[in-house]
C-alpha cells in the first residue's frame, strides 16, 4: 500500500470521531461529505492492481463499522434491517461467488474490453481472473453494505432530520466544488481542484464550444452530473413535500450545475425526471399555488423560446444544434458507438455464461442493467429486480414517511444516469444511502449506547436517542 498525504487526514478525522460526544452523528456526516471526494485518494493498492483507496470507500467502512458498534446494544434494528434487506444480502453473496468462479469457468472463452489497460496499454484481452474481478466486487458489497448500515443507524440512533442536513449539505457542497472549478477556468486555472483529483482514473479536463465543462472534484462532467442527480432528485422532492428553503435552494442549484456540467447523460436525466415530475404535481389534490407556478414556468419557457426563434433565429438555431448535439445527435458520435460496443459485451457475456454471469470488473459496459446481466446473470439480475421494486415500492406506499419517499425517488434517480453510462453492476453507495434510508425500518424511541468503532470506548459518551 502507497499512503498518500489524504491519509493523516483520515486519520485525524477518525481520532475526532473517537472522543467527541455524538460520535455515531460525526460518523454519519463523515460518511455523507466523504462521497463528494470520489477522486480522492487516500493509499493506492499496489497488490490489487494500484486500485485506489478513496474517501468514499473510507467512509463507507466507518459508517458500516459505526452501524455494527449500534447493533452490539441494540440488536433489534440490526435484525430489522437485515430482514428488510434479505435480498440485498443474497445479491452481495451471488456476487461475491460468480466474481470468483465466473472468470475461472469461462476463461478463455470471450475477448472483452477489460476495466483497465494491461501493461502494453491494450484493454482488449481474453477473459480470465484479475484483480478487477476483487476490487470491483467489493464495490458493489460496499454499496448494500451501506445499505444495511444506514438502515441500522436511522431506525433508532439517528433522527430523520439528520439525514437530510447532511444530504443537503453535500449537495450544496458538491455545487460548491462547480462553481469553485468554473471560476477556476475563467480565470485561467482549469486545474485549480486537481489536487482532489489524485487518484489512479482517467481524469479528463474536457471543453464544447470553448467553454470548459464541470467536473468539480470528481474524474470527468458525466461523473459530476451524475452525482448532482441524485442530491437533486432528493431535494426538490423534500422541497414539494415540506417547502424548506434550504432544500429549495439546493434543489435549484443542483440542478444549473447539473445543466451546466454539459453531460449529455446529466441532460437527459433532467428530462426524465421532469417527465415524472411535472404530471405528479399538476394531478396532485390542492396546492393550486404550486401547479399554478408550474404551469407558467413551463408556459414561459415555451414562449421565451419562441420569442427568440423570432427574434433571434441565428441564436435559436445554435442553441437548438448545441442542446441536440449533446443529446439526440450524440448517438451518432465515435464515443456513443464506442459505448454501445460496450454495452453490447453485457449480452455477449450473458449467453457465453449459460445466464450465469462471469463476475463483477470482468468487464467494461456502458449500461447498467447489461452490466448486471452480464456480470451476474439470470440470478444476480433477478435480485436486483427486486430489490428495487422495494424501493419503488417504498416511493409509492401512503404508509411511507415523506423523507423515506424523497429519499426513495432519489435512489431511483441514482441508476437512471448509470443506464446510460453505468460500467459495472455496483450501483453505488449514493444509491445504497438513499435505498438504505428509503428502507430503514421505524422502531420505538429507546436509548442506544453508541458504542462507535470499538466497544470498549461506549464509557466516553452517552447514548444517542431519538
Amino acid at each position: 500500500m502507497q499512503p498518500t498525504i489524504y491519509l493523516g487526514i483520515v486519520l485525524a478525522l477518525l481520532a475526532a470521531i473517537f472522543v467527541v460526544r455524538d460520535r455515531v452523528n460525526l460518523a454519519w456526516w463523515f460518511f455523507a461529505i466523504s462521497q463528494v471526494l470520489g477522486a480522492t485518494s487516500v493509499a493506492n493498492l499496489t497488490a490489487l492492481g494500484g486500485a485506489s483507496l478513496s474517501f468514499p470507500q473510507v467512509g463507507v467502512a466507518i459508517l458500516v463499522v459505526t452501524a455494527f458498534a449500534v447493533a452490539l446494544r441494540d440488536n433489534q434494528s440490526l435484525r430489522r434491517s437485515l430482514e428488510i434487506h434479505a435480498v440485498a444480502l443474497a445479491l452481495i453473496l451471488y456476487t461475491l461467488i460468480i466474481s470468483f468462479w465466473g472468470p475461472r469457468l469461462f476463461a478463455g472463452q470471450l475477448e472483452l474490453v477489460s476495466m483497465r489497460a494491461g501493461e502494453d496499454g491494450n484493454r482488449i484481452a481474453p477473459l480470465g481472473p484479475s484483480s478487477t474481478n476483487i476490487t470491483h466486487s467489493l464495490y458493489l458489497t460496499g454499496s448494500f453494505l451501506t445499505a444495511v448500515a444506514v438502515a441500522c443507524l436511522f431506525a433508532r440512533s439517528l433522527k430523520a432530520g439528520q439525514f437530510r442536513n447532511a444530504v443537503l449539505a453535500l449537495g450544496l457542497v458538491h455545487v460548491f466544488l462547480g462553481v469553485v472549478d468554473a471560476m477556476g477556468a475563467v480565470a485561467g486555472q482549469s486545474g485549480v481542484l486537481n489536487f482532489l483529483r489524485n487518484a489512479n482514473y482517467s481524469m479528463m479536463e474536457q471543453t464544447m464550444g470553448g467553454v470548459k465543462r464541470l467536473s468539480g472534484s470528481l474524474p470527468e462532467p458525466a461523473a459530476y452530473a451524475t452525482f448532482a442527480v441524485p442530491l437533486a432528485v432528493f431535494a426538490t422532492e423534500d422541497w414539494l413535500r415540506t417547502r424548506g428553503r434550504l432544500a429549495g435552494v439546493a434543489g435549484v442549484l443542483l440542478w444549473l450545475l447539473t445543466l451546466a456540467s454539459t453531460s449529455s447523460t446529466g441532460i437527459v436525466s433532467v428530462v426524465i425526471y421532469l417527465a415524472t415530475a411535472i404530471p405528479r404535481i399538476v394531478f396532485l389534490r390542492g396546492r393550486f399555488a404550486m401547479k399554478t407556478g408550474v404551469l407558467l414556468v413551463t408556459g414561459g419557457a415555451v414562449l421565451g423560446l419562441t420569442a427568440l426563434f423570432l427574434a433571434q433565429p441565428e441564436s435559436y438555431i445554435a442553441t437548438r444544434d448545441f442542446v441536440f448535439d449533446l443529446t439526440i445527435d450524440k448517438g451518432d458520435s465515435f464515443s456513443a458507438i464506442e459505448r454501445g460496443s460496450w454495452s453490447a459485451q453485457g449480452w455477449t457475456a450473458f449467453v457465453a455464461s449459460h445466464g450465469l454471469g462471469i463476475g463483477a470488473g470482468s468487464f467494461r459496459c456502458s449500461n447498467f442493467f447489461l452490466a448486471v446481466v452480464g456480470s451476474l446473470g439470470a440470478i444476480g439480475a433477478l435480485l436486483m429486480i427486486i430489490f428495487v421494486a422495494q424501493v419503488v415500492l417504498a416511493a409509492s406506499v401512503k404508509s411511507s414517511d415523506s423523507l423515506q419517499k424523497s429519499a426513495a425517488w432519489a435512489s431511483l434517480f441514482a441508476l437512471v444516469p448509470a443506464m446510460f453510462s453505468g460500467p459495472t453492476p455496483d450501483p453505488g453507495f449514493i444509491f445504497g444511502m438513499f435505498a438504505g434510508f428509503a428502507l430503514h425500518p421505524h422502531l420505538a424511541s429507546k436509548k442506544v449506547e453508541p458504542a462507535v468503532m470499538i466497544p470498549i470506548m461506549r464509557s466516553a459518551g452517552r447514548a444517542t436517542s431519538r
